[in-house]
């Protein structure tokens, strides 16, 4: 495995979604909280706080607070096209970029993801690598349940706490 990349990788799904909707799905703060969060604030650069109905700007800075989960993540949207579905946020306290592109193959939305950046000790290898990818397949499962069937995936009652659960053993977190 010396030719592993661990500084990054990526995650797609087909989504049976229009592909306005879906990207729609990743920047407007309410609907973010959906289907991801519990908690999702954006902040303009003027400090102004983005209502829940509105869409997220580039150089919005976010706030986002999980389920069942003691961290807290803040971050940049460091880019953002509505033409062409793309955006791109700093992740994990500005180690590494999470890129977001929804795209139509042969008539089908297809959603992907890419964290890049990341640093390669063990401990980055550990909970960037092997985590946010765990994560994030959960969670775009998760959003594509959501937008074809109405369905959250996701545990929202607090008395199972994450801590007393293995690194990566909980998947619906």
């Amino acid at each position: 495995m010396s030719d592993f990349d661990w500084s990054r990788f990526k995650r797609s799904i087909f989504i049976q979604a229009d592909p306005a909707r879906v990207f729609q799905a990743w920047t407007t703060p309410e609907q973010v909280a959906t289907w991801f969060l519990e908690e999702a604030r954006y902040t303009a650069p003027d400090g102004t706080e983005r209502r829940p109905d509105e869409t997220i700007q580039e150089g919005d800075s976010y706030t986002w607070k999980w389920w069942n989960y003691p961290h807290t993540e803040q971050g940049t949207i460091t880019r953002l096209d509505r033409d062409k579905r793309h955006m791109e946020f700093t992740f994990a306290s500005d180690k590494c970029t999470c890129t977001v592109d929804v795209e139509v193959r042969e008539g089908d939305t297809l959603l992907r993801l890419e964290q890049s950046g990341m640093p390669t000790d063990d401990e980055t290898k550990k909970n960037l690598h092997l985590g946010c990818s765990n994560g994030w397949s959960f969670w775009m499962v998760n959003l594509k349940s959501w937008l074809e069937n109405d369905q959250l995936l996701h545990d929202r009652q607090s008395r199972h706490k994450t801590e007393e659960f293995e690194f990566c053993e909980l998947i619906n977190r």
